[in-house]
């Protein structure tokens, strides 16, 4: 009998583009859990994603969890933690749900990344409001997105798989633009 199985597919297909000094590219997930934190008791909370993957960052910041994912906060109610080797924990203050299918991820460096990201995201990225290690929620170009800073100039991005190709492509004429 005939073994049927369905293959992944890329989300973003586009090859990275490169101009200037500015990378745009679409970055393999390796993992993407999403962790559900319950409105209970702040340092039972804290407590418990500490035992389970680090210390729990502030909101709107970042942190790396022992095992070398990256866990991103941007809000109150829930985390993203990024990378392999992420498992469910049972805990009682928070749940962790393996999302790695929904998420898509891009990357955008170099030193022409923020003025792309500028005419598509309204929040302020200035070094002061928006420092290395931020995370902030909002529209990029109308799609839910998921920013991290992950250095001076270098952003990673965080949209649904659905949307992911064409805000790629709407990223990659921006930087046409601001070259």
């Amino acid at each position: 009998m005939a073994d049927h199985r369905l293959a992944p597919s890329p989300a973003i297909t586009a090859a990275p583009l490169e101009i200037g000094e500015t990378r745009l590219a679409p970055r393999p997930s390796g993992g993407v859990h999403m962790l559900v934190l319950s409105a209970g008791d702040p340092a039972a909370l804290a407590a418990e994603i500490e035992a389970a993957f680090g210390p729990l960052p502030a909101i709107g910041r970042s942190a790396r969890t022992r095992s070398g994912a990256m866990l991103l906060r941007p809000s109150r109610e829930r985390g993203l933690c990024i990378g392999s080797g992420l498992a469910p924990s049972p805990a009682t203050g928070f749940h962790s749900l393996d999302q790695t299918g929904f998420w898509a991820m891009i990357s955008l460096q170099g030193s022409g990344a923020r003025a792309v990201l500028e005419r598509h995201w309204r929040p302020d990225l200035g070094d002061v409001a928006f420092p290395r290690g931020a995370v902030a929620q909002s529209s990029l170009s109308g799609v839910s997105a998921t920013l991290f800073r992950e250095a001076a100039d270098s952003y990673l991005i965080l949209v649904p798989r659905s949307y992911a190709a064409w805000l790629f492509d709407d990223l990659a004429t921006t930087l046409h633009w601001v070259r």
